[in-house]
């Protein structure tokens, strides 16, 4: 394939290479707020959530040593919680809720599920266990192996049997 070499965007692919926070300006108005670590302490400003993602290291705004990852809005306070370095317990989670669940087969597997899972592009299949939620069926509970980076709602997370893929949904 032609792209099979191209460098990863993190761009909008169906608009171009674009400053998505300069795009999303044009459209969004800002709403300052203070930038907080994990810990509860102030390290910064930002121009508004609506610029940021789960997981963004560059371009929170705030620099000078230790790197700094988005772990949480919070839209009530509108505070930007920042994880403080790559291995802040913050910025991982065993779980996840996904909605809007759609299986290859078009039935629905044997719960619990034993299989992999992917939360992002290129990444490593991940052991799971996968079962209905007890609280809605239209939605599964996902509990990993091992701890995910940056579980970010609205994502998508795709699940396999080997080189098999059996179906997804969104994360919630």
């Amino acid at each position: 394939m032609p792209t099979a070499e191209k460098k990863d965007s993190q761009g909008i692919c169906f608009i171009g290479e674009i400053d998505i926070e300069k795009f999303l300006k044009k459209y969004i108005p800002e709403k300052p707020g203070k930038v907080v670590t994990t810990s509860g302490k102030i390290v910064g400003n930002h121009d508004g959530l609506y610029y940021y993602t789960i997981g963004q290291r560059h371009g929170i705004g705030i620099g000078g040593g230790t790197p700094y990852y988005v772990v949480k809005k919070d839209i009530k306070t509108n505070t930007l919680v920042v994880a403080e370095g790559s291995d802040d317990h913050a910025l991982f989670a065993k779980e996840l809720t996904a909605t809007d669940i759609y299986w290859i087969a078009n039935k629905l597997p044997d719960f619990p599920l034993q299989c992999e899972a992917r939360i992002r592009y290129r990444q490593p299949l991940e052991k799971c266990q996968v079962k209905l939620n007890k609280k809605d069926s239209k939605k599964l509970s996902v509990i990993f192996d091992k701890p995910q980076k940056a579980v970010a709602s609205g994502q998508s997370i795709v699940f396999y049997d080997g080189d098999e893929v059996l179906g997804g949904g969104v994360i919630e």
